[in-house]
Formats: C-alpha cells, sequence, structure tokens
C-alpha cells in the first residue's frame, strides 16, 4: 500500500453522516514567540452542522493544565446548542493570557454566516505555550466556510495531525444511519478519559442524554485503555455530536456498541501511529479482582521503558514484564500471590507457579514473534500492520478483565520529541 492509495480508501470507505459539511485550508504564519524563524504552516477545518444541535457530548482532559478551549467548553451551560467545531493543529492555546480572547473573536467571526458565536466550539492542538496566529486565522476563515462540502473525512484526519504519521478515520452503517470517526494522536497519550482529539459526528436523532451515556462507555473501553508514554496531554477532547437528521433509530444498545467498536477500532490506530512505535502491544490482564486494578496493573507494564525497549529490540526479555507487575502490585497493597500468575506471549506459557517456563526453542520462537510483529518506524502515510504483540496475564485473583494497548519505546520517540519545536 502506499500513502495515495490509503488516503483513497479513507475516502471510500468514510461517509459524512447526513447534516454535516466539512472543510479545511492551510497556510503560513510566524509565531510571535520565534518571529525570526522560518514560517510554520497550520491547518484550519471547519465541521458544520446544518443546523444548531444540543444533541452533543464530550470528555476532556483531566490535567489540571488545560487549554483555552477545554475551559470554554466546559462553562457551556447545560443543553447549550453546538453548530460548528473550528479546529487547528500547530499550537494548543494553553496558558496564553490573550487565549480566551483570541477563540472568542474567532467564533465572533461566524455571526456572519448566521452561527452564533456561542455555538462555535474552536479546538487546538500542538505546542504548548504558544499563541495563536489570529490574524493569519482570521483572514482564511471566509474561505474556510466557502469551501464547506468540498473536503471529506481523510481530509480533516490529515488536516488535524501533529506528530502522526497517517491519517486516521472510519466510519459504520447503522440502521439508516451512520457514525463517523476522526481522531488524532500520537504522543502525550495516557489519559483518564480520552485522546488527544477525537470528532465522532452522527446524524442519528438520539438525546443528549443517551449520547453522554454512550460516549463515557465507548472512551471506558478503547480511549481510557491506551498508552503511548505516560503523560497527559492539556488539549485532550472526544466529541460525539449529532445533527439530528435521522429519526428512525435503532435500539440505543445497537449504537452504543457501534461507537464501542468504532472507538476501540480508532484507539488501536493511535497507539499503532504512536510517536516512533514500532510494535503495538495488547496487553490482556485476566482474573483480576476488579476492572480499575486490572487497567492500574496493565498501564504500569506499559509504562516499563525497561518493558517498552524490550520489546522495541525483539528481545524476549520477559522478566521485565514481570517485574513491573510486581512493583505495581506492591505500590497498590494488592495482595497479589505470584504462584497464581499466569504470563502468556503469543500463545507461549512463559510464567506458572511461580517461575518462568523459558528454555532456547521457546526464546528463538519469541525472538522471531516479536520480529514478525515489527514496524518501519521511517515510513509515513499509511498504517503498515494490524499485527500485535499479544501479552496474556492472568492473576488468579478474581473474575474481571481489561484490555490494554501500547507502544514499544524507540529512538525514533526520542528524535522526535526532542526536535519537537526545531
Amino acid at each position: 500500500m502506499t500513502a495515495q492509495q490509503y488516503l483513497q480508501q479513507l475516502a471510500e470507505n468514510c461517509r459524512t453522516p447526513r447534516g454535516f459539511r466539512l472543510s479545511t485550508i492551510r497556510f503560513d504564519f510566524r509565531p510571535v514567540e520565534r518571529p525570526d524563524t522560518p514560517p510554520l504552516s497550520m491547518d484550519l477545518s471547519l465541521m458544520v452542522s446544518a443546523a444548531p444541535s444540543s444533541a452533543w457530548a464530550a470528555c476532556t482532559t483531566q490535567n489540571l493544565l488545560v487549554s483555552q478551549s477545554i475551559q470554554r467548553l466546559q462553562a457551556l451551560p447545560l443543553g447549550a446548542p453546538l453548530q460548528a467545531l473550528l479546529i487547528n493543529n500547530r499550537i494548543s492555546n494553553v496558558a496564553v493570557a490573550e487565549g480566551m480572547q483570541d477563540i472568542e473573536q474567532l467564533a465572533s467571526l461566524f455571526k456572519q454566516y448566521d452561527i452564533a458565536p456561542p455555538m462555535v466550539l474552536p479546538i487546538s492542538t500542538g505546542i504548548i505555550g504558544w499563541r495563536l496566529p489570529l490574524r493569519e486565522m482570521s483572514t482564511h476563515i471566509p474561505a474556510l466556510y466557502r469551501r464547506l462540502g468540498e473536503d471529506g473525512p481523510a481530509e480533516i484526519a490529515t488536516a488535524i495531525m501533529t506528530t502522526d504519521r497517517y491519517p486516521k478515520a472510519h466510519s459504520v452503517a447503522i440502521g439508516e444511519g451512520h457514525i463517523l470517526g476522526i481522531v488524532k494522536g500520537a504522543g502525550m497519550i495516557e489519559p483518564q478519559m480520552a485522546t488527544m482529539l477525537a470528532f465522532f459526528l452522527t446524524d442519528l436523532a438520539f438525546s443528549r442524554e443517551q449520547l453522554t451515556t454512550a460516549l463515557q462507555f465507548a472512551v471506558a473501553e478503547s480511549f481510557n485503555t491506551i498508552s503511548i508514554d505516560g503523560d497527559q496531554s492539556t488539549s485532550d477532547l472526544v466529541m460525539l455530536l449529532s445533527s439530528q437528521q435521522c429519526v428512525a433509530v435503532p435500539p440505543f444498545r445497537q449504537f452504543q456498541e457501534a461507537l464501542t467498536q468504532l472507538a476501540i477500532h480508532l484507539a488501536q490506530d493511535i497507539v499503532r501511529n504512536g510517536e516512533g512505535v514500532g510494535h503495538l502491544i495488547e496487553l490482556q490482564i485476566s482474573e483480576a479482582p476488579t476492572r480499575p486494578v486490572a487497567i492500574e496493573l496493565g498501564r504500569a507494564i506499559l509504562r516499563s521503558r525497561l518493558v517498552a525497549t524490550a520489546i522495541h529490540g525483539n528481545d524476549p526479555n520477559v522478566g521485565r514484564i514481570m517485574a513491573a507487575l510486581g512493583s505495581q502490585a506492591a505500590r497498590m497493597q494488592l495482595p497479589l500471590v505470584m504462584e497464581r500468575v499466569v504470563l502468556t506471549m503469543g500463545g507461549h506459557e512463559l510464567y506458572r507457579d511461580g517461575a518462568f517456563c523459558l528454555n532456547n526453542q521457546i526464546e528463538q520462537q519469541l525472538t522471531r514473534y516479536l520480529q514478525e510483529r515489527a514496524f518501519d518506524t521511517t515510513l509515513h502515510g499509511y498504517p503498515q500492520s494490524t499485527k500485535a504483540v499479544e501479552i496474556g496475564i492472568s492473576l488468579g485473583n478474581g473474575k474481571q478483565q481489561a484490555i490494554l494497548r501500547g507502544g514499544d519505546l524507540t529512538e525514533a520517540y526520542i528524535h522526535e520529541n526532542a526536535d519537537y519545536r526545531s
């Protein structure tokens, strides 16, 4: 597959639900913080509903330092309608003295299109601490509005990227309606509720309360179970917005399941697309006393730099996995009996009854297994593989389970973040 073929696939497989129009535009600017540097490019995207809609739901970051966009969203009164999402990459508009004033001014520009400013939600992602290029953004909004309907999900998914290696979007048909999901995210992924940015649009006329219930469930099963680097963003946001165009709705449980599976699919894509990630890790913690315990133990293993670097090196150093498990269990004061724990990787049983089950043949098989699931961190534009390194840990201490996804730690991650602003 090539990058162009992948974009064509997205264009063919992603359907914009009825009642929505999309557009995007790119321009250059010089940040006020570094005016003497070469110009940077910014993508500005717009998603507009045919009419204001109070049927929307959102999950936001739990970081105490949040963007002005998140503050504005959280200040909206209960039942307030939304009609337009204005999204920019490159600069996240966090802790900027003029930040709220800037996005209010951007929202006010939509009065000329009969969209009330409170119904416009500006959303930003990118460098923390820099001010938005308000003049350039304001100049390009008229052209952006005129382009509505000319772009589709693939273009929006591409436009909202920062360090992402390829765009991520997917849609599903459900009854007579559709759900579209568009996400971005590659670094600062350690959510307690969501991911970097995720937008779900639907034409199905469910109520705000139903959308909230469905989104919270979907997020818990998807974006809340991934980790790339253990850092939570200041701008994490997941939104679900309905145009209310399709009144023949399916049963709510069917909608919730479809939204959840779509979110899981996109969450996997985020991890696979993580900064410098060369292996997707899928970790199942089973026989846990509670699901939160399973998730916390799993996160600790995925956060472990020793585990992540071993997998990057195709080195089945599984002792690091058990060490990370035992360490986190001690921190949590969890009465975990190690003799009851069973560890598997790729279907091979590696630890049972308090001892490792390793030999030369298994070590070689595991090395080949890891090599087969590696992908080239230098390739951009399309997903290379759907394979994952599958690790299973049975705790022998209950009936609950959780599946978490993370990535390895490579030299490419260090270079990406060391050179992020330069």
